[in-house]
């Protein structure tokens, strides 16, 4: 890992396998972090001055294909692929500091994750969470059909409905 200490570049060794994606979090504080995605797991990741690196790891219990900070409501949105004989893939919001999961939306059967991002539009003044999707089906060679799946911030608890609602579906 290369980061910023300071106004100089360190680097700073960290054995994970199979990491897959990751991405800096803007998390308040002094460290710097990190998350990654590799073989089933979300780790997180604090970089501290000292050259030390802190690793927490949430068992997703399926493949995480796709990882997206969300720096206004600091939610780490991960799109996983099926999950055992489950049918279709999941969208899951984790909270950025306790890395608690606070919603989870549901695919449709053969739908997988494409990419997961943050946009704002120009009429919005909070930036909304954007999923690519694309419908796989064994008889064709590559995805003819996808979706765009646009979500808002809510601001509610998990107990309260979840931070996103769908906004739009493309």
């Amino acid at each position: 890992i290369f980061a910023d200490a300071h106004g100089r570049i360190d680097d700073r060794a960290v054995n994970l396998r199979n990491v897959s994606h990751a991405v800096v979090l803007d998390v308040v504080g002094d460290d710097q972090h990190m998350a990654f995605v590799a073989a089933g797991d979300l780790i997180i990741g604090a970089l501290e001055d000292a050259e030390r690196v802190h690793v927490q790891t949430v068992q997703l219990g399926s493949s995480p294909q796709c990882i997206c900070w969300h720096p206004d409501v600091r939610i780490i949105a991960v799109g996983c692929g099926p999950k055992g004989l489950q049918p279709g893939s999941q969208l899951r919001c984790f909270d950025g500091k306790t890395l608690r999961c606070m919603q989870t939306f549901d695919l449709e059967p053969s739908e997988d994750t494409s990419s997961v991002c943050v946009v704002r539009f120009d009429s919005s003044s909070v930036p909304c969470l954007v999923v690519g999707t694309a419908f796989v089906h064994a008889c064709e060679a590559e995805p003819t059909r996808g979706r765009l799946l646009v979500y808002q911030p809510t601001g509610l608890s998990a107990q309260e409905g979840g931070p996103f609602r769908l906004l739009a579906e493309l």
